[in-house]
């Protein structure tokens, strides 16, 4: 009895100063709680473990109700409000998704919305295929704003990105336009100079700099502020394989970006890039936002949508822990989030995520894990790079899908700095596998291909 009770306390005490249970915790209380005689004590048991379970719990999904269930194309997040478009018409909402006002219809029927942009009031949505529509009066009335939208492919509208004073749409034939955002209802001009592609499929603006993804050949190209030419920068190694740039975010000191054919870093404002591959292969969409700490990517296929998150600026990503009914399946069309909410866009309506609990204070990363290279390895040998912050016990693991451990490199104690580690392929079947890296305790894994010569 005095153990149960002592147990009480001690768990009593850590729920009331840290509002957390460790799950290695819960699990011992489950135990107690089965093997527990005296009824007030398996109560006072089983109080801590409901408060532990609810204190820990991980977040989960929800569908937003006050939109239908129709594939939300185009998200937004701004001035404390959220915009989600449908084929249809806007909604709008300033309390987090739970109430919504609807504009009236797009003036366009059966397309649809690719982006959307807000500023001082005027809405501006881009369309598939019908261009610009603006809104001054919150989505009262709308108008088409295509003037100057020349050549075929014009009014196809992939993205919309601001700089300074001017909005940039990119299009899917006639390359980039831009007007400028103190007169809505002035034309659009070209701005396409030295730019040699007329399908941009993305546009970003990232600290002066523009950049679109031009072409379909691991090519992008880059506009710096006060410039009125493009330059065009490989942001990968062309493989003979469509691989088209999707669109970028910043992350501290890194710009992190997405292609057909993966994820892509860069820590020189987009002029050089490393690829990551996160083995899902080709991808047709592919958008970013800033959550809690985090970058969160979405990256869409024709029938199915994975999620992935970073907390140390690109360098490594893991899927994001909390899984949506039906899991992958399905189209994903958008993300954006806010302080505490993250909104996802789906074919089957707006979807928002938020934490149980505050988000955690970050715990500084001891150690950075990169992707392999060659991937896919054709040859007999990989070489995966690692950073160490500080000074650790560092082993490497290689894994099959089964779990099955194929290496075990004990690499002892390593001072901080930067490491290339070789490692033989010999032996091993071309397929997929996972390498782990774990110091002093913590781990982080990634995958990597072998391919048949």
């Amino acid at each position: 009895m005095i153990h149960t009770i002592t147990l009480i306390l001690f768990y009593g005490i850590i729920y009331l100063c840290k509002k957390t249970i460790h799950w290695k915790h819960v699990r011992l209380l489950v135990r107690l709680v089965a093997r527990e005689k005296q009824p007030f004590h398996k109560m006072l048991l089983l109080a801590i473990f409901w408060m532990g379970a609810q204190a820990t719990a991980v977040a989960q999904w929800h569908r937003l109700n006050g939109i239908p269930a129709v594939p939300v194309t185009a998200l937004e997040c701004k001035g404390g409000k959220v915009y989600a478009a449908t084929f249809e018409q806007l909604y709008i909402s300033a309390d987090a998704g739970n109430t919504w006002e609807v504009s009236s219809p797009f003036p366009q029927t059966d397309d649809e919305v690719t982006d959307i942009f807000v500023q001082e009031g005027v809405l501006y949505v881009a369309m598939l295929l019908g261009g610009i529509n603006i809104s001054v009066d919150g989505g009262l009335n709308w108008s088409v704003q295509n003037n100057g939208l020349a050549g075929s492919g014009a009014t196809s509208i992939s993205m919309l990105a601001q700089r300074d004073n001017s909005l940039y749409a990119a299009t899917n034939g006639a390359g980039v336009f831009v007007k400028s955002l103190q007169s809505p209802q002035s034309p659009w001009k070209p701005f396409n100079t030295n730019m040699f592609w007329g399908n941009v499929n993305s546009i970003v603006h990232d600290e002066g700099i523009l950049l679109a993804g031009a072409g379909a050949n691991s090519t992008l190209s880059l506009n710096t502020a006060n410039s009125s030419t493009w330059s065009e920068i490989n942001f990968d190694i062309f493989n003979g394989q469509i691989n088209a740039f999707l669109g970028a975010i910043r992350d501290g000191d890194a710009l992190i970006g997405g292609g057909i054919q993966g994820l892509y870093r860069s820590t020189d404002h987009g002029f050089h890039w490393t690829h990551y591959n996160l083995g899902i292969g080709l991808v047709e969409r592919t958008r970013f936002a800033r959550w809690q700490g985090q970058t969160v990517v979405m990256m869409a296929k024709p029938t199915s949508n994975f999620l992935s998150a970073t907390a140390d600026q690109g360098l490594s990503w893991a899927p994001l822990s909390a899984v949506l009914p039906g899991g992958s399946t399905g189209y994903g069309y958008d993300l954006a989030a806010d302080t505490a909410w993250l909104y996802y866009a789906r074919f089957d309506g707006l979807w928002v995520l938020a934490p149980t609990v505050s988000a955690p204070t970050p715990v500084a990363e001891v150690f950075a894990l990169g992707q392999n290279f060659p991937n896919p390895a054709t040859g007999s040998h990989i070489t995966i790079p690692f950073q160490l912050a500080q000074s650790g016990n560092a082993l490497l693991h290689i894994y099959d899908l089964q779990g099955r451990t194929l290496v075990d490199l004990d690499m002892g104690d390593l001072p901080a700095g930067k490491y290339l580690q070789t490692i033989d392929l010999h032996g091993l079947t071309p397929g997929m596998y996972l390498y782990s890296l774990v110091v002093d305790g913590q781990m982080q894994t990634r995958k990597f291909c072998i391919e048949s010569n």
